[in-house]
């Protein structure tokens, strides 16, 4: 799942998230966004923080990108 406001849909991430999903987040609502613990833990879900705009140095620029 990909997520760009965590903190304010966890709780309907949860209710359509398979056991052993993955959440992809690269935004939220707030800077601190309280989580889910158990929740998250126990079906474990695995959440991935991804920075929006950061790519690794391998990632491939089209010819002519900036």
């Amino acid at each position: 799942m990909l997520e760009v406001a965590f903190g304010a849909n966890a709780d309907t991430d949860l209710e359509i998230l398979a056991g052993g999903g993955v959440i992809a987040a690269y935004a939220t609502d707030g800077a601190r966004p309280a989580i889910p613990f158990w929740q998250l833990g126990f079906p474990n879900v695995t959440v991935h923080f991804l920075g929006s705009d950061v790519k690794p140095s391998s990632a491939a620029t089209p010819e002519g990108a900036s």
